[in-house]
């Protein structure tokens, strides 16, 4: 097009049909996308009160696209309108996969586990939930792309995006976000230990900890006023009962 353009200049191009929707999609979605993630970050955030977790939950999702590509490329498909689709679609089970596992995560630092074996001890239980969630969602997409009629060509752009973008990201959840846990932590210890000067533990610098120990000192400074007002409404009883008493006399 642009030697027909350089060679002809009063002609204009216009690209109609797929190729304008197309165009206009990538151009809302180039505003809409980053808003739409930065969204997603701030739930999370609030969720987990952290914003290390999240971020590195929202890194998952470039590496995941990839799948997307392969898969488009192996059914000899182009990228267009419905992939885009399917690939918010993706987005959205990707950080419910990955919210299962970091929230068991916090749960079990909570209980008092290590940071290496509460990490552990989240990947193994929510193994099965992760996995049957991605293979039941592949096995129900999976008549869709075996499917050769023409009517299922205008469908299977999404389905492979969702398909293959799960199955990738299945990976990711359970392989790279503990990576990414666990290196996160190590710069967040190595960055208080150079703050502070003192040695500290992994688990200190997470936040599920930290809230633990922020509630663990309220209901301690929280017992000594009720003890005191127990006794001191004990003492109004026996001082009441004594007046009693000498009234009687």
């Amino acid at each position: 097009m642009p030697e027909i353009v350089s060679k002809y200049p009063s002609i204009s191009p216009s690209y109609e049909g797929q190729n304008r929707e197309a165009n206009k999609l990538f151009g809302s979605l180039g505003f809409v996308g980053p808003v739409i993630l930065f969204l997603i970050f701030i739930t999370i955030a609030f969720t987990f009160r952290s914003i290390s977790q999240p971020l590195l939950l929202i890194l998952l999702v470039p590496f995941s696209l990839t799948a997307v590509a392969w898969g488009h490329w192996i059914h000899g498909f182009p990228i267009n309108i419905l992939s885009m689709l399917g690939i918010i679609a993706l987005i959205g089970i990707m950080v419910n996969d990955g919210l299962v596992l970091i929230g068991k995560f916090n749960i079990n630092l909570r209980n008092g586990l290590k940071f290496d074996e509460a990490l552990y001890e989240a990947g193994r239980s929510r193994f099965r939930a992760i996995f049957l969630t991605s293979a039941t969602t592949i096995a129900g997409l999976a008549p869709l792309l075996l499917e050769r009629s023409r009517q299922a060509q205008f469908l299977k752009p999404m389905a492979i995006s969702i398909a293959y973008g799960i199955a990738f990201a299945t990976i990711l959840t359970l392989l790279m976000l503990p990576l990414f846990l666990s290196f996160g932590n190590s710069v967040k210890v190595l960055a208080k230990r150079l703050w502070t000067g003192e040695k500290v533990t992994p688990e200190e610098v997470e936040r599920a900890i930290r809230e633990r120990d922020e509630e663990d000192l309220l209901e301690r400074e929280s017992l000594p006023s009720s003890n005191g007002l127990g006794q001191n409404g004990m003492n109004t009883e026996e001082h009441g009962t004594s007046i009693e008493e000498e009234t009687t006399r």
